[in-house]
């Protein structure tokens, strides 16, 4: 019987062995940092597995090279989380505050109606793109 988070990780394999036959390999990565907040890569796919890390069985491992670095990064994938994924290069709208800022003399004032790790920023991030992103993971409500 395959669980949820094991379907979920052999949709994105699937994804990703496509997106490994283009001669360039160029991605857009959006997830959530440490934080909660967006971050998005652009890189070249290196490679990927799904192996077995801490307490999940099914854990994706994509090994990318970010635009203009010599050194590879990973990002681990359980299941839980949300990621997109675009083909190419591009520049998805990440922004930690995206109601802005103001400096009024007295420091400067952020504010944001969104909380850390709130699927509003991906709805954000997608929404500023023109196309659908290849790897979708979040939940929303298109």
């Amino acid at each position: 019987m395959m669980t949820a988070t094991q379907s979920t990780v052999d949709a994105i394999s699937r994804e990703l062995d496509i997106l490994m036959t283009d001669d360039d390999r160029k991605v857009t990565i959006v997830t959530f940092g440490m934080m909660g907040f967006p971050v998005a890569w652009q890189g070249r796919l290196k490679s990927y597995e799904v192996a077995p890390y801490a307490q999940y069985r099914n854990a994706l491992k994509i090994v990318f090279q970010v635009k203009r670095k010599r050194h590879d990064s990973t990002i681990r994938f359980h299941g839980i989380e949300s990621i997109l994924i675009w083909p190419g290069w591009h520049k998805p709208a990440v922004a930690m505050y995206p109601d802005g800022f103001t400096d009024e003399g007295n420091g400067i004032q952020t504010g944001t109606s969104l909380t850390c790790f709130d699927s509003e920023y991906m709805d954000i991030a997608r929404a500023s793109m023109g196309d659908a992103p290849t790897v979708d993971t979040t939940r929303h409500s298109d």
